[in-house]
């Protein structure tokens, strides 16, 4: 590049640094491809990917910190090191806590939270959801439960008939449900197809 001397008013080259382009590090974000494994932890692995992918940073329960591994990988290595909410009382922490996966954003805010119920009893997420709501309530409609469909049964009857149904909760309202075999079949089908956040609304169902 030629630049005028201020003093000489010459003409001079001036030498340019040059930064060379390495195209073979161009990141392309993807799902990670994972073995069809439709088990509770595989479930949560697959949450926390799809979160990243999002770009969200994912909390994983206390619990499955603690003692649950996916394909020799602890689930407390895919999880924020902090327990994201801090402005809630030691009883609302410890049945938060305790939520599957909670998508956090940049900004440390939960966006989404899920719970993974192969077994266990549904109503327990309702009560986890319950108390999210009530320190964050700006999440309302972004809370799933993820469930195999053999438990459609099960899980009409905690929407219709639990105390969190109707006033003054109307969970009914602000939780939707995801069938595993779905959720697995569409991790699957994305991990070489781009997908916005939007796209896993049509996954949810309503009661």
């Amino acid at each position: 590049m030629a630049v005028k001397g201020k003093k000489s008013g010459k003409w001079m080259l001036r030498t340019c640094k040059i930064i060379p382009l390495n195209f073979d590090e161009t990141i392309t974000k993807k799902l990670v491809k994972v073995r069809s494994n439709g088990s509770h932890s595989g479930i949560i692995y697959r949450l926390v990917k799809i979160g990243e992918y999002l770009g969200f940073h994912s909390w994983v329960g206390k619990r499955e910190q603690e003692s649950a591994y996916f394909e020799g990988l602890k689930l407390k290595e895919l999880s924020i090191p902090q327990f994201p909410i801090t402005q809630i009382t030691e009883s609302q922490k410890n049945k938060i806590q305790q939520i599957d996966v909670i998508w956090v954003d940049t900004l440390g805010f939960p966006r989404y939270a899920f719970e993974v119920e192969e077994s266990t009893t549904i109503i327990s997420g309702f009560e986890r959801f319950a108390n999210l709501l009530r320190v964050q309530d700006d999440i309302a409609k972004k809370l799933f439960i993820i469930c195999p469909k053999s438990r459609h049964k099960k899980l009409d009857d905690v929407f219709k008939n639990s105390t969190y149904i109707g006033h003054p909760l109307y969970l009914e309202n602000k939780i939707g449900y995801i069938f595993k075999e779905d959720f697995v079949r569409f991790y699957e089908e994305h991990t070489d197809t781009n997908f916005k956040e939007d796209d896993l609304q049509f996954l949810s169902k309503k009661p």
